[in-house]
């Protein structure tokens, strides 16, 4: 079966939890953060809301097969 193509498409609220678990990783795993611990879904969320469709503030999300492989984001 092939693979499928990645996605590059806005981030949406439903996506919060795939994020907060990327992120979390880089806390957890790596040094590359200055978060010490991770974080939960709840406290995440203002964070989320900055982000628009349009305008300086957005967020990105590499999908594939609906599973988000990845985001960034400008802040």
């Amino acid at each position: 079966m092939p693979e499928s193509e990645l996605q590059i498409r806005t981030g949406e609220a439903s996506d919060l939890n795939a994020l907060v678990e990327i992120y979390n990783h880089y806390v957890t795993e790596t040094q590359i953060k200055f978060d010490v611990e991770p974080f939960a879904v709840g406290a995440r969320t203002q964070w989320f809301t900055q982000f628009a469709e349009t305008g300086p503030y957005r967020l990105l999300v590499a999908d594939q097969d609906g599973t988000v492989q990845g985001y960034a984001c400008s802040t």
